[in-house]
């Protein structure tokens, strides 16, 4: 059970990560897609995709193994809980620390394993990539394209909000893994109907450059991810 629930908190940082310039409304990031790249290198899949040697993903799998267990609130000095204000700077450093440990992993990769690496990303992180510091330059994308991406991906952000489960009772492993996949299923039809609607805003010259950056199709199954982990 704490695996699951580690998991999905890993999950949850790596949308966090990914998504990171989430505001009331949506400006260009600062965020590079490689390293938001660093997210996924303890991904099973994505270490055999990479072709990672069992050394480098040793290396990785020990740097990243601290993130993936779930953040436990320390008392205060007179044996209070934090408060929220501590709980968020705690979230914060954890969240530094993190990034700081994905870029020495994204550091230990070949030239080849990065390309491949920066592809995956923006893959997964869909059309949010489009206003990363990178991808954005490579698009040259106009003021005004950049505010009807940032407009689609607000609507996206808020559609995603919805299918978060609220009051469930699930209890069990199991079940809690199928209130998972639901809610996966549902943000993934999100984010491919997101995509299409900011690739709408782009000139068949950056619709071209957008596919090629992208690379080769690429899948990551989150839900297969957590019934692995279940069972280990």
């Amino acid at each position: 059970m704490r695996r699951v629930v580690s998991l999905t908190a890993a999950i949850l940082c790596l949308v966090g990560s990914a998504l990171a310039q989430r505001q009331p409304t949506i400006r260009p990031g600062q965020f590079s897609t490689l390293e938001a790249g660093g997210s996924f290198l303890m991904m099973p899949g994505v270490q055999k995709e990479l072709g990672l040697s069992p050394a480098t993903t040793k290396k990785i799998d020990a740097k990243m193994s601290t993130f993936m267990r779930p953040m436990t609130p320390q008392k205060s000095a007179n044996g209070k809980p934090p408060s929220q204000e501590q709980m968020m700077s705690e979230f914060q450093k954890r969240m530094k620390d993190m990034q700081k440990a994905q870029a020495e992993c994204v550091a230990m990769l070949t030239p080849a394993q990065k390309t491949r690496l920066r592809q995956i990303s923006i893959q997964q992180i869909g059309a949010g990539a489009m206003l990363s510091s990178d991808v954005r330059k490579e698009l040259a994308l106009t003021p005004a394209q950049e505010k009807k991406i940032g407009d689609v991906l607000q609507q996206s952000y808020q559609s995603m909000g919805r299918t978060m489960p609220r009051n469930s009772t699930a209890s069990t492993p199991e079940a809690q893994r199928k209130v998972f996949q639901e809610m996966m299923a549902k943000q993934e039809q999100i984010k491919l109907q997101t995509t299409k609607n900011a690739e709408a805003t782009l000139t068949p010259a950056q619709r071209t450059k957008w596919k090629a950056i992208q690379g080769k199709p690429f899948k990551i199954d989150m839900a297969g991810m957590m019934r692995g982990r279940a069972r280990g």
